[in-house]
């Protein structure tokens, strides 16, 4: 397995995919081009290596589940991303599977948000304008917010496997996929979501 890799004599790097390995060390300064990065299941390195990562303002998506093993190292990640994504960047950020009970804050200036197989009651998605996919699967969830802005133009949500009773998302005309399997819904408000082409609603026996 990998522990060490420079990469600041590649600046046309577009994705960069090291999962699965033992890195500690990364040295991609140059790395301006930069669209793609995961670094799942790698040990924890130092905070300037991912402040120089993910600087690129062509980055729209990241993954940095299981870094270390560490919940805490994770979201420390996640804080250094969220610091340097601005409006200029559509980014994914994929916060799956690490047991956070809690919303995490500084969400609203991504695009698509992964916060699959988490222990979250409640979602607060108020001020998420520029939110276009939202998952949720395997979570807690009895209530969500959903945003509220003139401008949204979300078109993606899933949120199987929860405890929701209502959903209402008749405002959201741009919605063309939307999952709600496995809740416990007694209602549901949809009729304006003209575009809608995926909808499943199975409920559990």
């Amino acid at each position: 397995m990998i522990t060490d890799l420079i990469l600041h004599n590649h600046p046309r790097m577009k994705t960069i995919t090291l999962n699965d390995n033992h890195i500690a060390h990364l040295n991609a300064k140059n790395t301006t081009k930069l669209e793609y990065l995961n670094l799942s299941n790698n040990n924890l390195l130092p905070t300037n290596d991912i402040d120089q990562l993910i600087s690129s303002k062509h980055l729209w998506h990241v993954l940095v589940n299981g870094i270390n093993n560490d919940p805490l190292a994770q979201m420390q990640y996640w804080t250094a991303v969220r610091n340097i994504i601005d409006d200029t960047n559509e980014v994914t950020i994929d916060l799956s599977g690490l047991n956070l009970t809690t919303q995490p804050p500084g969400l609203q200036n991504f695009t698509s948000i992964n916060l699959d197989n988490n222990q979250l009651t409640h979602f607060d998605a108020t001020n998420y304008d520029r939110l276009v996919k939202l998952s949720l699967n395997s979570n807690a969830l009895e209530s969500i917010n959903f945003p509220q802005g003139r401008n949204v133009s979300i078109t993606h949500i899933s949120m199987n496997n929860n405890a929701l009773r209502n959903i209402d998302i008749d405002r959201f005309s741009s919605v063309t996929y939307f999952s709600a399997a496995h809740n416990q819904l007694e209602f549901v408000q949809l009729e304006s979501c003209e575009w809608l082409q995926y909808l499943n609603l199975t409920i559990i026996n």
